[in-house]
């Protein structure tokens, strides 16, 4: 097992008729396998698996011999001798080696989920990421780094402070303007705060009109003015 050639006998020494080669030779190894013969031993390629096994006749060897092993998981491509690529919203690299697993075990090994990104909530990029309260944006997985695709503006930005509010963003802080009550709260999803956020307050007793930022006017027989603050009571005492 694992020799070819023909023997044919022949008068007078060496008996047997000398091919090139002649008598029985040992077989090189077979595609995507390396070593010196069948004989000696043959070892699949990097990314191929199999066992070379030695039969008499040919092909000489068990067939299938080396077989190319598929895309480990969480990556896409034909093989790992073809090459393989972490799939969207993972990250590694796929480097062919020879035996099982046939790539090596970086650390870590093979294609590794990505953790969500600043400012987001989630298991990992391909489970779903999800922006933090008072952050809007769409988080979208993709191939290679940064492994999400990266919008304008980028990830999960910090949403503005809503009407009648002033501050940095919702996520620094904001502030109800004057003549203005409420608290802002950021929370997951449009509009990014509880609503309602800031309402206009009401004229004090003894004052009329629409509501403080509106303006009020003291009632007959009052004096006064009525300036809107930030705060509580809302209005100048």
């Amino acid at each position: 097992a694992g020799y070819s050639g023909t023997i044919t006998s022949m008068v007078g020494a060496p008996y047997y008729v000398q091919h090139s080669p002649p008598g029985c030779t040992a077989v090189q190894c077979p595609q995507f396998a390396s070593g010196k013969d069948i004989v000696a031993g043959c070892t699949c390629d990097a990314g191929y698996s199999g066992t070379i096994v030695g039969v008499v006749g040919p092909p000489y060897y068990k067939a299938p011999a080396c077989q190319a092993v598929s895309c480990p998981l969480n990556a896409a491509g034909k093989n790992i001798p073809a090459g393989c690529t972490c799939n969207a919203g993972y990250s590694g690299t796929i480097i062919s080696m020879v035996g099982a697993p046939y790539y090596v075990q970086q650390k870590p090994a093979g294609c590794q989920a990505v953790d969500c990104p600043a400012n987001a909530a989630g298991q990992s990029l391909p489970e779903g990421c999800t922006c933090n309260a008072g952050y809007s944006g769409t988080i979208t997985s993709m191939v290679g780094a940064p492994y999400y695709v990266q919008h304008s503006p980028p990830g999960c930005t910090a949403v503005q402070c809503p009407q009648f509010a002033s501050g940095k963003d919702i996520v620094a802080g904001c502030t109800c303007d004057a003549g203005y009550s409420g608290t802002i709260v950021g929370v997951v999803g449009p509009p990014y705060y509880k609503a309602p956020a800031c309402q206009a307050v009401s004229c004090p007793l003894n004052a009329a009109g629409k509501n403080i930022p509106a303006g009020c006017t003291c009632n007959a027989g009052y004096s006064g003015t009525i300036i809107s603050m930030v705060g509580a009571p809302y209005y100048v005492q």
